[in-house]
């Protein structure tokens, strides 16, 4: 007689063999709280690192000079860069100081009261490329000891020394031109007289104590005086008759002060000459 297999335990299975398998006990659910839900994907322990993972960061041996040596050439580039744009910038002011223009800084009362001690005037040389100096025109000119050099070494590194030397004997001039080629300059009666016309000179402020003259001014020379003409070395003196050459360039505007700042014109005196 055959009798049916009965066993319906819900613990028990039966394989295809017959054998019964025990199913694996349910693991207890963890009793949360209330108000406190599960978190998933959240380890119960801090998950540490392989250590073979922090031993391929480190460098080896080997490699710890290779780098050093790559993190030199970086450091070494971005100062051989750097020392570049120094080099660059110099030599750009250096064509701009030697063929454009510069600034100026006025030393001694020879231009008051047009021009005071320590004021800083623009000076540009690009006019005297195409046309020469004209009456009434400010400019700075070579120092007359300095008659060995010529204008651009001394106009281009003139500056350093300047910083470094205060022997004011050995600086540049700033002037008026008063007469140009050909003309006749002459100082009587405490006024100037330009081709036999009396200049009226609103920028002068007082009468000039001596006669001078008359001058007659050569082919390439200019005649120049300081606007405060009784305290001025000019071509009355030992400056004489200036070279066209010596002149360093066209004074244009003050910039310093800054309540001071101005626009340099020639005078109407001049204009209608």
């Amino acid at each position: 007689m055959e009798y049916e297999d009965k066993d319906n335990r819900p613990d028990v299975l039966k394989d295809t063999e017959g054998e019964v398998i025990e199913e694996p006990a349910k693991a207890e659910e963890e009793v949360l709280p209330e108000g406190v839900e599960p978190q998933e994907g959240v380890p119960s322990e801090p998950v540490e690192a392989p250590a073979e993972t922090a031993a391929e960061e480190a460098p080896t041996a080997e490699e710890a000079p290779a780098a050093s040596q790559r993190r030199g050439k970086a450091f070494l580039g971005v100062v051989v860069e750097y020392l570049q744009a120094i080099v660059m910038a110099f030599l750009i002011a250096i064509v701009i100081m030697a063929f454009i223009g510069r600034s100026y800084m006025v030393e001694g009362a020879s231009m008051e009261n047009t021009l005071f001690n320590s004021e800083r005037v623009l000076v540009e040389k690009v006019s005297y490329y195409f046309a020469k100096p004209d009456r009434g025109d400010i400019v700075v000119l070579m120092n007359p000891r300095q008659e060995k050099y010529g204008n651009w070494f001394l106009d281009t590194f003139g500056f350093v020394k300047d910083i470094f030397v205060s022997d004011m004997s050995t600086r540049p001039y700033i002037k008026r031109v008063v007469g140009k080629a050909g003309d006749k300059v002459e100082i009587k009666g405490g006024r100037t007289y330009l081709n036999d016309e009396l200049l009226e000179e609103p920028y002068v402020s007082e009468d000039i104590w001596w006669d001078y003259g008359p001058y007659y001014v050569p082919e390439g020379y200019v005649f120049v005086m300081g606007d405060n003409r009784n305290h001025s070395d000019d071509s009355r003196s030992s400056v004489g008759f200036l070279k066209i050459d010596r002149i360093l360039g066209k004074a244009v505007a003050r910039f310093w002060p800054l309540n001071k700042i101005s626009v340099f014109t020639r005078p109407d005196i001049f204009k209608a000459m």
